[in-house]
């Protein structure tokens, strides 16, 4: 119940007793009146009838006040349950990350993936926007909750790769074409089930370890050292948006025997001059040779 509702509720009540005391004050006089006189019996008689009738009609006074008093304690306090808004509901926001498939940290990193980038930070937005609106008006859902851990990721993950600013993130940008053709990598390297999810801060950091390190690797392979460690770096930073308790990130990179040169990709393999002179030698010599 709101202050001005309940110094309303209380100026009433004050109000009410006030005239009642009044009453009671002036029947009090009355019957002390009657006392002290030397009355005959039929003056009393007529008395003692017209007190009943007064007491009657202070009876059903009284009833009316406190009738009075509970129906307008009862609008008050169904005015005070209308104006309290309800509970968030998580669901709604749970399908608003459905619609871009964010079912877990990992996913998030899947939208870097995209064919266009721009249709990516595009779709994000919106469902941004829609989450927004959806938590306006209702009592916030927990931060530990783990639909608004995802939302809370997300955020991060527009506000780095889609907003105005520049940020080391956006340097992922420049081998995009590259980063298109990880999807299935960093689906591979995913963690398991609910694993973000579980109370051992020791087995999350573990996991969150892998993933990131596995990201590593497979970036490395297929786009090179320098890509591979801005999404690494990426991924962490995104990843522990979503954790309960955030994981340290090791300086300690994964040994990567044979890294892909910077922006190579597995459709186009990076091939050295000295390696297509001696193919064509090698083709060269095997003609003279038939």
């Amino acid at each position: 119940m709101t202050k001005t509702k309940k110094l309303k509720t209380l100026k009433f009540v004050s109000k009410q007793l006030k005239r009642y005391s009044i009453f009671i004050r002036f029947l009090s006089f009355v019957i002390c009146f009657l006392t002290k006189l030397n009355m005959n019996t039929r003056n009393i008689y007529k008395w003692l009838v017209l007190l009943s009738a007064v007491s009657l009609a202070s009876c059903f006074w009284s009833n009316r006040v406190i009738e009075e008093f509970i129906n307008s304690f009862s609008n008050v306090a169904e005015d005070d349950e209308c104006d309290q808004p309800d509970s968030c509901d998580e669901m709604q926001v749970m399908l608003h990350l459905a619609c871009i498939r964010v079912t877990s940290p990992e996913r998030i990193l899947l939208l870097l993936t995209w064919d266009s980038l721009s249709k990516s930070c595009a779709k994000t937005s919106n469902v941004v926007q829609h989450i927004n609106e959806t938590l306006t008006d209702c009592v916030p859902l927990p931060t530990t909750n783990l639909y608004m851990r995802l939302y809370r990721a997300l955020i991060f993950f527009y506000g780095q790769m889609c907003g105005a600013a520049e940020t080391k993130s956006k340097h992922l940008e420049k081998y995009h074409n590259c980063v298109t053709e990880l999807r299935d990598d960093l689906i591979d390297c995913e963690g398991p089930a609910d694993w973000f999810e579980k109370r051992s801060k020791t087995y999350v950091c573990r996991q969150f370890t892998e993933i990131i390190n596995c990201n590593y690797v497979r970036a490395a392979m297929l786009c090179g050292v320098k890509p591979a460690r801005l999404l690494r770096s990426f991924a962490a930073e995104v990843i522990n948006k979503a954790l309960l308790s955030k994981c340290p990130v090791s300086s300690t990179l994964p040994h990567v025997s044979n890294p892909m040169s910077d922006g190579g990709s597995r459709s186009f393999p990076h091939v050295s001059f000295a390696q297509v002179h001696i193919f064509l030698l090698a083709f060269m010599l095997q003609c003279f040779m038939q």
